[in-house]
């Protein structure tokens, strides 16, 4: 068994839910939660990712829809096409639930995070992988998000050491964040 270092932050706990009803809807709320346990029931490994995860690791702020990392029982595949599984969510009372898929290069970064919970529970990407996410994606809201998370987060080394070992390229990016971090602080 692989031991890591990482912040792990399995599942939502009572604080994290509560933290989020401060900036979000309760339908959102009670989306993921409906949305998890189907993914959980029908057999889906998926992780909590997106402005809600962002929440629940320290920064609060709205966002319009729910997030999962999922793994590929969320799809079909048949004759070189991808389906969506029609016995899942797209939506919940107008929020829309995004399903992120993991390319090849992705599945080592964030497939240990994907699991399907106990009943109840939802698994949230922890810091670590969340920041690397987000440093993957070009969205200036997710160099915000990386910033406000930096400047909540205590020590830094276990998101310095994920983003070391799995996207050493982003490093730089990193690093200037954490300047523009502690500048605002």
């Amino acid at each position: 068994m692989t031991h890591h270092s990482f912040t792990k932050q399995p599942l939502f706990t009572a604080a994290s839910i509560a933290n989020l009803y401060t900036c979000v809807p309760q339908t959102q709320i009670d989306g993921l939660t409906i949305v998890s346990e189907i993914f959980r029931k029908t057999g889906v490994r998926h992780v909590l990712a997106g402005g809600l995860a962002v929440g629940c690791n320290g920064y609060l702020r709205n966002t319009n829809n729910i997030d999962f990392i999922v793994d590929d029982n969320a799809f079909i595949f048949r004759n070189s096409i991808t389906y969506i599984r029609c016995d899942l969510p797209i939506k919940y009372y107008g929020t829309s639930v995004n399903w992120i898929s993991l390319s090849p290069a992705e599945k080592p970064m964030f497939d240990e995070f994907l699991r399907i919970p106990a009943p109840g529970d939802i698994p949230i990407l922890p810091i670590e992988a969340l920041v690397a996410m987000k440093l993957i994606s070009a969205r200036h809201k997710d160099r915000t998000d990386i910033i406000e998370l930096l400047k909540v987060w205590g020590d830094l080394s276990s998101i310095e050491n994920f983003v070391k070992k799995h996207i050493p390229q982003r490093f730089p990016m990193l690093e200037h964040l954490e300047i523009c971090a502690e500048e605002e602080k």
